[in-house]
């Protein structure tokens, strides 16, 4: 028979308030696993896995005509080729040198600098897929092209709206991940 002064929501073995408190811990580390399933699948489907934001930041910089950054996201052996291409000594002057051949090249096809063409074009960049082979991780993406603040009707009439497939091959670099080739 249980003594009269014991709790019946608290019994004196304290295995009541233990199990209550197991419980909720369960349940709190149940809730925290299915958040943080929630969270990573949400950001896989979005594709920020490290590979695919590098590979994003790639196609946006190479589209926004942000070529330091471009060439910032090269493994070395990729830069150093891209350099010597050039004969750019870094990645300021290969920047450089890239801007200069693209301004020269839409003024003469189309009769606008590459800055002003594409500063009046938006840049959509969307992960599509990811393969992985070896050390080499492959990521495809979608580029989407509107210029749609221009007056350029000769650029309008190629580039208007526009969706490209690209691919992006990137590599792990002292720790990095960086991109060794790509189909732009």
């Amino acid at each position: 028979m249980s003594d009269p002064g014991q709790s019946l929501v608290e019994p004196a073995s304290g295995r009541a308030t233990t199990s209550a408190r197991g419980r909720a811990i369960i349940s709190l580390v149940t809730v925290l696993v299915i958040a943080g399933a929630v969270v990573g699948i949400v950001l896989v489907l979005r594709g920020t896995s490290p590979t695919s934001r590098v590979a994003r930041d790639y196609v946006k910089a190479y589209y926004s005509g942000d070529f330091v950054t471009v060439c910032e996201l090269m493994d070395s052996r990729y830069r150093k080729r891209a350099l010597a291409f050039v004969g750019a000594a870094d990645c300021a002057a290969w920047a450089k040198d890239t801007r200069g051949k693209l301004n020269k090249a839409y003024t003469s096809s189309f009769g606008g600098t590459y800055d002003r063409l594409n500063a009046d074009t938006t840049w959509k960049v969307h992960v599509t897929g990811t393969r992985s082979h070896n050390s080499t991780v492959t990521v495809a993406l979608d580029v989407h092209g509107t210029y749609d603040r221009g007056d350029n009707a000769r650029y309008r009439a190629i580039a208007g709206s526009k969706t490209q497939s690209v691919t992006v091959a990137v590599v792990q670099e002292k720790g990095n991940w960086r991109v060794a080739s790509d189909t732009l």
